[in-house]
């Protein structure tokens, strides 16, 4: 049960995370919504709604009534996310992956498509478990516990992230 708590925490502040940082930088993920082929017309609105996609999932992940039809709507969003991806490397263009709001200056591409089936299994590990796991089940400590852990590793992916870049960029 605690790993499975583990993945609905990571997956909650993951998609939180997105979330508020793109709503911070939304003009930013707006025109990466437009780079990806969504006209001018609808991209603000998609952008909108991709946000509060994000943030309920990432509340409705951490209950366990809700986790597997949350883990299959994770499911469907990173097959979404992998199709755009796959059609940005096929064409060759150079679109910015915006999963951290400006946070992070990565572009779409094969790391997006490996951090999309990460995402991908451990929704899928939510889907496949039969037991009864979420935050209604575990004491506060614990809870709070797997965030803050769950935070860190957000952190360090963006920081190691922002340290390739620059390293990439002194060369």
């Amino acid at each position: 049960m605690e790993m499975l708590l583990f993945f609905q925490c990571l997956l909650c502040v993951l998609f939180l995370f997105s979330a508020i940082t793109k709503m911070f930088s939304l003009s930013s993920f707006n025109k990466t919504v437009q780079e990806i082929g969504i006209h001018k017309n609808w991209s603000m609105q998609l952008s909108i709604l991709l946000v509060v996609f994000e943030i309920l999932i990432s509340f409705l992940i951490l209950f366990d009534k809700t986790k597997t039809y949350t883990s299959f709507s994770i499911c469907g969003l990173m097959l979404v996310f992998a199709t755009i991806s796959i059609r940005t490397i096929n064409i060759k263009s150079e679109v910015k992956c915006s999963c951290f709001g400006s946070l992070s200056e990565e572009k779409l591409g094969i790391k997006t498509l490996v951090r999309i089936l990460i995402i991908t299994l451990l929704s899928l590990g939510l889907i496949v478990t039969d037991s009864k796991s979420g935050v209604e089940y575990a004491g506060f400590s614990e809870v709070a516990n797997l965030f803050l852990f769950s935070v860190g590793l957000i952190l360090i992916h963006l920081l190691l992230s922002a340290y390739t870049n620059f390293v990439s960029k002194l060369k």
